[in-house]
């Protein structure tokens, strides 16, 4: 009897994921305050007009990351704001920051690659008042 109600609680969950899931690709917009003209598809189709498959983003949070894949589910390689502040160095020798302009956390991002020798050398608005900063290794470290 318990594997059977486990059962059906697991299924009615995978169920409810999965309705949700395909109800946020048709409406992307709904429950974030964004507008069907400036959301995360319209974002992320902007995005990937820049970054190659083979380059590496750096988001604000693993969500994000997961919310654009919804409507992109190509991911070039990925890093956690938290990942590159918690590292000495990235470990690529370029990488693209996503700016959404709520994320404080970003310019400390930016003076942390700026100590770690890399530079901004590219900056797009993607629109949405989002940007995405690309920063490059300036000089090869000792």
């Amino acid at each position: 009897v318990w594997k059977a109600a486990a059962a059906a609680v697991f299924l009615l969950a995978a169920g409810a994921g999965a309705r949700q899931m395909d109800f946020y690709r048709g409406y992307p917009y709904l429950d974030t305050g964004m507008t069907p003209e400036c959301n995360w598809r319209v974002t992320t189709r902007s995005m990937m007009e820049h970054i190659r498959p083979d380059e590496t983003i750096a988001y604000y949070h693993p969500l994000q990351a997961w919310t654009i894949g919804i409507n992109y589910p190509y991911f070039p390689h990925e890093l956690s704001y938290r990942q590159i502040l918690d590292a000495k160095s990235p470990g690529v020798p370029a990488l693209w920051i996503l700016d959404t302009g709520v994320a404080a956390e970003v310019r400390e991002v930016m003076n942390h690659l700026d100590a770690q020798h890399y530079g901004q050398t590219r900056a797009v608005d993607i629109g949405c008042n989002c940007k995405l900063l690309r920063y490059e290794m300036s000089q090869t470290l000792p």
